[in-house]
């Protein structure tokens, strides 16, 4: 029997771990977890005890996906990857990116057809978009990425050597 949580069921729960544990117990391992966090929506395929979770809200899809509506709104997936070896945060051009277990040039064999069902339409729209922004949780300032601000005009020096 599968179980799924309604928007309206979570606000009647008073604990938010007692919901990511519902979800985990009985959705799956597919199971998608959207969150809201200084008004930027943040969504993840797994979840961490290591995140204090007093100022992130639990969102249901529709509210993600109404928030994320408009062309330009960027909607950020949280990675846990290792911090050495691995960027503080990248755009994501593939929906094969938001299943790395690391970052290293085995990117290049992967079968990026294999993903796509696996993420929901309007994500993978994002995607095509450039509007999905990973963010990698282990680095100890990792909400600060939330703030950045992508530059309306970009300045480019070209350096040129030659014969």
């Amino acid at each position: 029997m599968d179980y799924y949580l309604r928007c309206s069921d979570i606000h009647h729960f008073f604990d938010f771990k007692l919901i990511l544990n519902f979800q985990f117990q009985f959705m799956g391992v597919g199971t998608i977890y959207y969150f809201k966090l200084n008004n930027k929506i943040l969504f993840s395929y797994s979840k961490w005890n290591h995140i204090n979770y007093d100022d992130i809200e639990i969102i249901c899809e529709s509210e993600a996906k109404k928030s994320c509506e408009q062309h330009g709104v960027i909607i950020y997936y949280l990675n846990s990857l290792d911090p050495i070896n691995s960027r503080k945060s990248f755009s994501v051009s593939d929906s094969s990116l938001l299943f790395l277990e690391s970052e290293g040039v085995n990117l290049l064999h992967e079968n990026v057809s294999q993903y796509i069902s696996n993420v929901p339409k309007w994500i993978n729209d994002k995607i095509k978009l450039r509007e999905v922004m990973s963010i990698n949780i282990n680095y100890p300032n990792w909400k600060d990425i939330l703030e950045v601000t992508i530059p309306k005009k970009w300045k480019v020096n070209i350096l040129g050597l030659g014969d």
